[in-house]
């Protein structure tokens, strides 16, 4: 994570550098207490504010909320990261060494955010429903469903998005699978998760990934002499969402699902 926010920064300003004082990151599958505190260290920004998004949490919302608190006032350059480095301590683990994790003391972040609640239900986790590939896939059939789609039309349309992934990342040197059409070739699409879905249509958590967003107003950007800022039209943080066994359709659903309140039946694909 340290690496992507100091490429990140240095993307975002290469002549100046800006003043970080908020780092945001995602949760991962880390132990870390507070892990803006080491990658503000490693990357010599001094002693930013920091906080972690728990699990639960739409990653989202946390650029949503960096652009608010930079549209605020409330800082004037907020980093968002996130990262793993489950590959490492998997092949580590191969080879019968200690992964390792930076010990770290101190007392926390700044701040936690956290889910309001439980982004499952009690009914979903005693059905079994716990992993993220179910649920996808019972909006898949929904979808197929509703669209007039067989499963074996649906698992088509699928293999093709993913083909059609594939060929992105051959040409992305950071991609965590760049020869994907090639190993998909030499090893097929693996074993079966939730149908439509098997094994190669998932993302894997197994990576040595990080990805970084550089958050600044329009003037700090200018003052560094850096490249043009880019400014997204919009940006939208859901707090609130309706559990799929209580949805009476896929999507879309203006609101929690009541004995009144329906979501209409959604006819795209």
């Amino acid at each position: 994570m340290s690496e992507a926010v100091r490429a990140a920064l240095a993307d975002a300003a290469p002549a100046t550098p800006l003043t970080v004082d908020q780092v945001i990151v995602a949760r991962g599958t880390w132990s870390y207490r507070d892990p803006g505190a080491l990658i503000a260290a490693a990357c010599g920004l001094g002693r930013p504010r920091t906080v972690v998004a728990e699990l639960g949490v739409l990653q989202t919302s946390l650029v949503a909320r960096a652009v608010d608190d930079v549209m605020s006032g409330r800082s004037v350059c907020t980093v968002v990261v996130g990262g793993e480095a489950r590959r490492r301590a998997g092949d580590r683990a191969r080879d019968g060494l200690d992964a390792g994790e930076v010990e770290q003391g101190g007392d926390g972040p700044d701040e936690v955010m956290a889910p309001g609640e439980l982004v499952i239900s009690r009914l979903e986790i005693d059905a079994g429903l716990v992993q993220a590939v179910q649920h996808y896939a019972l909006l898949e059939r929904a979808y197929a469903a509703a669209a007039g789609r067989s499963p074996a039309d649906r698992r088509a349309e699928v293999d093709d998005l993913w083909r059609r992934y594939a060929l992105a990342a051959a040409d992305n040197p950071l991609a965590w699978e760049p020869a994907g059409a090639a190993a998909l070739a030499a090893d097929g699409w693996g074993r079966p998760l939730a149908a439509p879905y098997l094994a190669r249509h998932v993302t894997q958590w197994n990576v040595d990934q990080a990805a970084a967003v550089v958050i600044t107003s329009v003037a700090a950007a200018r003052s560094t002499r850096s490249m043009a800022p880019t400014s997204p039209p919009a940006a939208t943080a859901a707090t609130s969402w309706t559990r799929r066994t209580t949805r009476w359709a896929p999507v879309p659903c203006g609101g929690p699902a009541t004995g009144t309140a329906r979501c209409s039946p959604s006819r795209s694909s």
